[in-house]
């Protein structure tokens, strides 16, 4: 899963909510932070929608429209930052 917000405190309330839900295989693999640059596109998502993929690779092509490949990347380990 990945969250988006403007508002650091709201991502982190929605965080703590999964985590609450005990999720078999759970992990937060980058703590919540804001990650530089993200507002030039914060446009492109509207808020409060859900959207899925089937695939990593899905994913990697996801956050690279979003403007944050590089951040996920180093977030699920694939590099060393």
């Amino acid at each position: 899963m990945y969250v988006r917000g403007s508002d650091q405190s709201h991502v982190q309330k929605w965080v703590d909510t999964v985590h609450g839900l005990r999720y078999k295989d759970y992990q937060l693999v980058a703590p919540v932070a804001t990650v530089a640059g993200a507002e030039l596109l914060s446009g492109l998502t509207q808020a409060g929608t859900l959207q899925e993929v089937e695939t990593v690779k899905e994913m990697a092509a996801h956050m690279e429209r979003q403007g944050l490949q590089r951040w996920w990347r180093a977030a699920m380990g694939f590099v060393n930052e």
